[in-house]
């Protein structure tokens, strides 16, 4: 069976555009895929570093809020009774983000006949830095907390 010119122009053309609707698709395919990952990489750093500016925030918001409570001289004075200096520190505790503060002697003990010898951030205290420590289970009540030590 003869096909006539008119019919092969046809079937070429056709295949033709075909194969080039084919390639135009995988090309913007293709680049549309790259913009949405490089969008999506300067997103997720952007992201990143609002994300390291809060938790600076936080760190330093907990960092000034136990050196202000450690500048209280009345938590360590022998002539208050141990119950006023934790009823002083319980009131300190409210207008902050912690649950509570206790003071610890040099050997690690608190007010509270807790033994934080062994715990980083006391090691650090002792050593005169403010230390904010990872999460640690707490020895008191056995809870996952962030404990901070500063030094008196």
């Amino acid at each position: 069976m003869k096909t006539s010119i008119k019919s092969r122009i046809l079937r070429t053309v056709l295949i033709s555009s075909v194969l080039v609707g084919f390639l135009i698709s995988a090309i913007s395919c293709g680049t549309l895929f790259k913009l949405l990952i490089d969008n999506n990489d300067q997103d997720a750093s952007l992201m990143a570093k609002a994300y390291s500016l809060n938790v600076k925030y936080a760190m330093d918001t907990i960092k000034a809020q136990i050196e202000n409570v450690a500048k209280n001289e009345h938590i360590t004075d022998q002539t208050l009774s141990l119950e006023q200096r934790k009823k002083i520190l319980a009131e300190a505790a409210k207008g902050t983000v912690f649950s509570d503060f206790s003071v610890s002697d040099e050997k690690g003990k608190t007010y509270n006949n807790t033994d934080i010898s062994e715990r980083e951030y006391f090691k650090q205290a002792m050593n005169g830095n403010t230390y904010i420590s990872s999460p640690v289970i707490r020895k008191t009540d056995v809870k996952l907390t962030i404990m901070v030590g500063t030094p008196l």
